[in-house]
């Protein structure tokens, strides 16, 4: 801000002249931290569980017919749930239709899924990455379905 007042410029001109000079004053605060990357080293190993909503329709709208004059809309008539488990390692998917996003569907798809990767050559399942939702996170029967599929140790 000193140097607007005293050249006369534009603070933001003055700091891309600096800049292109690498005399730029440096920032106060910490730069920030770099992105941590993970992967998994076999198949089955590591899963990621997560669920998107799609709206349900009575017949298809505009976009689909190219026909804009229909006035009727579905409105008020559902939604689908997937609910999708991805394998870390080789990203092969699992994905199961619902009507909600419950700990009991969400349970029993993991269970399902786990079973489907095993016949489809995958190891056993060390650990299952979600968003923290409610169903995952709270749930007794999610929690029972992650003990059921994991390992036996000795």
């Amino acid at each position: 801000m000193r140097l607007t007042f005293l050249i006369g410029r534009h603070r933001s001109t003055i700091w891309k002249v600096l800049h292109r000079h690498g005399v730029s004053r440096a920032r106060r605060s910490a730069p920030p931290a770099s992105t941590r990357r993970y992967e998994s080293t076999e198949a089955g190993a590591l899963l990621h569980i997560d669920a998107f909503s799609a709206p349900k329709f009575d017949a298809p709208g505009h976009w689909a017919t190219r026909d804009r004059s229909q006035t009727g809309r579905s409105r008020n008539v559902g939604k689908t749930v997937v609910i999708g488990i991805v394998d870390d390692h080789t990203r092969l998917a699992y994905c199961e239709l619902h009507s909600a996003e419950k700990a009991t569907n969400v349970a029993a798809t993991l269970r399902r899924a786990t079973t489907w990767f095993h016949r489809q050559g995958c190891g056993a399942v060390e650990a299952v990455m979600s968003d923290n939702a409610r169903c995952y996170s709270t749930s007794a029967a999610f929690k029972d379905a992650l003990a059921e599929i994991a390992p036996a140790t000795s």
